[in-house]
C-alpha cells in the first residue's frame, strides 16, 4: 500500500474501456464524480474534497461503483464475484 500524501487516488478497472464503463455508471448515478485522464489512460479519480467529506460520503460512493464495477466485468469473471464461483478459487 502507498503513503497517501494527496486527498486523491486513481483508480483502474483494467483497461480504458472497462474504467469508462464504471465511471459513466457512477456518474449516471449520480452520487459522485470520477472520470479524469492522466498520462493517456483513463482512470477513476476518487478525492475527499475536504474536512465535509463523511464517512457515509464514502459508504455512499462505494455502494455506487460496485455496480458499475459487476456490470462491466466480463462473464466469466462475474462468476468469481458470487459465493458459489470462489468456493475452491482461493481467498475470499
Amino acid at each position: 500500500m502507498n503513503e497517501v500524501v494527496l486527498n486523491q487516488v486513481l483508480a483502474s478497472f483494467g483497461d480504458d474501456t472497462r474504467t469508462d464503463q464504471v465511471v459513466t455508471a457512477v456518474q449516471a448515478d449520480g452520487t459522485c464524480w470520477a472520470g479524469t485522464t492522466w498520462r493517456g489512460r483513463r482512470l477513476m479519480r476518487i478525492s475527499a474534497s475536504n474536512d465535509y467529506t463523511a464517512e457515509t460520503d464514502v459508504d455512499q460512493s462505494i455502494a455506487a461503483i460496485i455496480p458499475g464495477h459487476r456490470d462491466s466485468t466480463p462473464s466469466p469473471c462475474r462468476h468469481h464475484l458470487t459465493e458459489e464461483g470462489r468456493k475452491g478459487h482461493g481467498p475470499g
